[in-house]
């Protein structure tokens, strides 16, 4: 009876150890390139891996030696923050959800490091407004968060709005749309905790010469609207 006992143990164990190998061996590997944001080079940075709560679980670098590259292992079905931390770049922080997979799988991901520079010009390549409008259009907030919550999380960092227009006429009509469009920029960031001392206003009259009214007719329903910069004025 001892003997039937222990051989339907070990057939029990059998049965289960591939099961429970697997459980312990399933990880995911995340990997990808870390660029600056500005000149899209490779770049060295630190990046911890946080759970939910913010407690650091993992840690890597990125090489940019090798084109920027870093791996990492973590949980399958877990949430996490990567966060970006180097003394030249913005501290940032993204959510980041890792499949749920039974056996190891590789997932890429790209991060865009911001520079903390002063004078660095951080272009928005999109604009946040209508044609010859202050008022942020439907949207803007949205693909505006990012910047305003590395602003939040850096909170050294001062930097000036500065908006051009969208037409090369009335020097004082563009004088006032220009400041209006950046104060409405202003009030984005200060809604999001960012101090107002931290911003400065910048308003133009003619058109930003570093991407001026294309020659070419647009198409159909669209117009060139002014550019929009962010510029580090101290870090």
């Amino acid at each position: 009876m001892m003997k039937r006992s222990v051989f339907l143990s070990v057939v029990c164990l059998m049965l289960t150890a591939p099961t429970l190998f697997a459980q312990v061996s399933a990880t995911i590997g995340l990997t990808g390139t870390v660029l600056d944001e500005t000149t899209r080079r490779p770049v060295t940075v630190t990046l911890n891996i946080l759970d939910e709560s913010g407690k650091k679980v993992q840690s890597c670098r990125s090489n940019a030696a090798q084109g920027g590259y870093y791996y990492v292992t973590l949980q399958p079905g877990t949430k996490y923050r990567v966060q970006i931390n180097h003394p030249d770049y913005f501290r940032e922080e993204f959510m980041f959800a890792t499949p749920n997979s039974a056996k190891y799988a590789e997932v890429t991901r790209d991060w865009l490091a911001r520079p903390m520079v002063v004078g660095t010009k951080m272009h928005l390549p999109i604009s946040p407004f209508e044609y010859k409008k202050s008022r942020m259009k439907s949207g803007a907030e949205e693909l505006l968060q990012p910047l305003r919550d590395a602003m939040v999380m850096n909170p050294n960092v001062q930097f000036s709005i500065a908006c051009y227009p969208d037409l090369s006429e009335s020097k004082d009509a563009n004088t006032k749309l220009t400041t209006d469009r950046a104060n409405a920029l202003r009030d984005f960031f200060v809604r999001g905790g960012v101090s107002p001392d931290r911003i400065h206003v910048i308003a133009n009259s003619e058109i930003d010469p570093l991407n001026p009214i294309p020659l070419r007719k647009s198409a159909k329903g669209r117009r060139y609207v002014g550019v929009t910069y962010i510029i580090l004025t101290k870090v």
